[in-house]
């Protein structure tokens, strides 16, 4: 987590407010209203692999309440789609604190596919 001197002068834009707040764990649920062609990480068979938002489902009922839920396609060769919840977990957004807490459990985010 970043913090921010009160005696900065520059405004805090909503993307740096958003990382300061996001947490360090994976598991952990974030909810964040992605854009088509954002790059996100996904949860797929216990490991975790980039993605793309390709469609944008709209509001949708949980077990957790109400969320957004996104069409997300990954896979290098062939290419999977499935929608996904952030407020389940299993997607998170392609920001420096998820890529460094993939690093830490041990992924390697240069070369996922």
């Amino acid at each position: 987590m970043k913090l921010r001197s009160y005696t900065n002068t520059v405004p805090v834009t909503a993307e740096e407010l958003i990382e300061s707040v996001y947490p360090d764990q994976l598991d952990a649920s974030f909810s964040w209203h992605a854009k088509v062609g954002e790059r996100v990480w996904v949860k797929v068979d216990n490991r975790w692999k980039p993605g793309v938002v390709v469609e944008d489902i709209g509001c949708i009922a949980t077990y957790e309440g109400f969320g957004r839920c996104f069409m997300i396609e990954w896979g290098a060769r062939k290419k999977y789609q499935a929608s996904f919840y952030p407020t389940n977990g299993n997607v998170k957004p392609d920001y420096v604190a998820v890529r460094n807490a993939l690093l830490n459990a041990g992924y390697d985010v240069v070369h996922a596919s």
